[in-house]
């Protein structure tokens, strides 16, 4: 909103497990449940995003499993989230 009229426009990318690197960079191992997961290619994951920069959307999440994310936090108990975080977390 601060930007508003400005010209200028900010699109949130928030993709999920993508193919990079990071795990080699890290010094550790995907777990397997990581690699059971729909990794996108960050060349998809980038063109996702700016697709949806030109049509000026606030935020973009490519992949079905990864919409879902936000909307479980909104609607299932504080205490499932915790469970689910936590065996999520646990996995590293």
């Amino acid at each position: 909103e601060e930007i508003k009229g400005t010209g200028v426009s900010v699109t949130a990318l928030c993709p999920g497990p993508t193919k990079t690197g990071f795990w080699k960079a890290a010094n550790t191992v995907e777990t397997s449940e990581l690699n059971n997961l729909k990794n996108a290619s960050p060349k998809k994951v980038a063109s996702y995003g700016y697709k949806k920069m030109m049509k000026d959307k606030v935020i973009a999440i490519p992949g079905g499993a990864v919409k879902l994310a936000p909307l479980g936090v909104r609607i299932l108990p504080r205490s499932a989230v915790r469970k689910i975080v936590y065996k999520v977390q646990k996995m590293k």
